[in-house]
């Protein structure tokens, strides 16, 4: 399926940003030249562009397409929230792979926030206007529970948490505390924080295109509103091996290698893969909060989690006045208690049960000291996989059942990679704290960079791949066949972590 050509209106692209003009006339490619063809504008896709602008030679020519305008997909109308909730994501994972893994897995989740950091600062940098600002920012963040058995089962894992990971900082609060520091009611059992990010997920991703545009006029060209319909092998001996068809254009786009970077929607062009990976629909409410309200000072250095049964929702707030919080969740809360939504790629409509949920979850913990009002809401396109971790590296022949022919003399200028189509999708919710370092991490494969030790990059730390991207993520034939989503693919996103 293709994104909606009518999406809900997302607070965070109200007001949009154009990006720089494309050069007038750029080079004609060589016969030497590389061209990778990108699918998607949102941070997989930046994020790819990126390492693989700063990891190849010249003579490589990146062309993205995207259906809707720049930025339109899951990155645009997320909460901007960079959290994964360590003591949470330290049992499951331990539960599958050991302890040992577990830890460099959520070590690598946590990593984002430094990344995040670094990238935005360059950003910001060269951004005069205030309201072109990344705003990033480092926050407390507070899981407040709402049953009082999931509190106790979450200080359990807290103590492992400090065991293995001492370097984690994190308190636990119980009812009375988190009360007085958190101004909450007396419905909640207690609170659980920890350090936490939030940015202006919109501005990040369009600022850091902008930059790269500008950076690499002659290697970059973005088409917006060109859906990719299909994919087919060139016969051409003289041509790079795939061709990219559109709606729009008349001749397909040729290119040596294709990047899907379009998470729920890989699937429009990778129909092989829908066993393994599925669109949720998700939802984000923009709320006014009323003079009351107990903010943190500064506004926009606190954000929340509100845990309950089989569910939970996640909120930020922005840092300027009027100090807007962005609400989203509610995912089981839909008529068929979330079941409706997976296998939904339609963010063209929203659903009224979920919105009157999210628009009672701020009431519900913190009036009488609240008083504010909705603003706006909108829904967007999640994946989830059949295993619950992305998948990153080489799709395999049997999945795009593309298997382009090898060059009887290959051009030492174009690399030793063979062309192939690559993937960096399926973040289960939770792409804040795994899509830049994924997609950073396949731009690594593609480039034939991954046993190289590598200088540090924008947002990217040096050395070889192997020693911080977890082995784990990648895609193959044989995790395929293991990672198939269940009968019921509404218990992959009923566990309580918040995106």
């Amino acid at each position: 399926m293709l994104p909606s050509p009518n999406p809900t209106e997302s607070y965070w692209t109200r007001s949009r940003i154009p990006l720089p003009s494309p050069s007038p006339s750029p080079p004609r490619a060589s016969p030497a030249s590389t061209t990778i063809l990108v699918l998607g504008t949102g941070i997989t896709a930046a994020s790819t562009a990126s390492s693989l602008l700063a990891l190849t030679p010249s003579t490589t020519h990146l062309v993205v397409l995207d259906a809707r305008s720049h930025c339109d997909g899951a990155t645009g109308r997320n909460g901007g929230h960079c959290k994964l909730v360590p003591y949470e994501e330290l049992d499951k994972l331990s539960r599958r792979f050991g302890e040992e893994r577990a830890v460099e897995l959520v070590r690598f989740q946590m990593r984002h926030l430094e990344c995040f950091r670094e990238v935005c600062q360059v950003l910001d940098e060269g951004v005069d206007e205030e309201e072109r600002k990344t705003e990033f920012r480092d926050v407390e963040t507070v899981d407040v529970f709402l049953e009082r058995d999931l509190f106790e089962e979450a200080k359990g894992k807290v103590e492992r948490l400090r065991r293995v990971m001492p370097e984690v900082d994190v308190h636990v609060w119980e009812p009375a505390e988190a009360r007085e520091r958190f101004g909450l009611n007396t419905l909640p059992y207690g609170a659980i924080s920890y350090p936490a990010g939030a940015l202006f997920p919109y501005r990040l991703v369009t600022n850091l295109w902008t930059y790269l545009l500008k950076t690499y006029p002659s290697r970059l060209t973005i088409h917006s509103h060109t859906p990719a319909t299909s994919i087919s092998l060139s016969s051409s001996p003289s041509s790079p091996p795939f061709l990219v068809h559109t709606s729009t254009a008349t001749a397909p786009f040729a290119a040596h290698h294709i990047i899907h970077a379009t998470n729920a929607y890989a699937t429009h062009l990778l129909p092989n893969l829908k066993p393994n990976l599925a669109p949720v629909k998700a939802h984000m409410t923009c709320q006014t909060p009323g003079p009351a309200f107990p903010a943190p000072d500064p506004p926009g250095s606190r954000s929340w989690s509100i845990i309950y049964p089989n569910g939970f929702d996640y909120v930020t707030q922005r840092p300027g006045p009027p100090s807007h919080l962005l609400i989203g969740g509610g995912w089981a809360r839909s008529g068929h208690q979330g079941r409706d939504m997976v296998g939904s790629s339609a963010d063209g409509d929203i659903d009224p049960l979920t919105v009157a949920h999210l628009a009672g979850v701020f009431p519900a913990v913190f009036s009488p000291s609240w008083g504010g009002a909705l603003d706006s809401a909108w829904s967007g396109i999640v994946a989830v996989t059949g295993d619950g971790l992305p998948f990153v590296g080489q799709l395999p022949s049997p999945v795009t059942e593309r298997e382009p022919k090898e060059e009887e003399e290959p051009d030492d200028e174009r690399g030793a990679v063979k062309p192939a189509e690559w993937i960096a999708a399926g973040y289960n919710g939770e792409g804040m704290v795994y899509a830049w370092l994924c997609a950073s991490a396949l731009a690594d494969l593609v480039a034939g960079k991954q046993d190289e030790e590598l200088e540090p990059r924008l947002g990217v730390p040096g050395g070889k791949l192997a020693n911080w991207f977890p082995h784990e993520l990648y895609v193959s034939e044989s995790r395929l066949r293991r990672a198939v989503l269940s009968s019921d693919p509404a218990e992959a996103f009923s566990s309580p972590l918040p995106s």
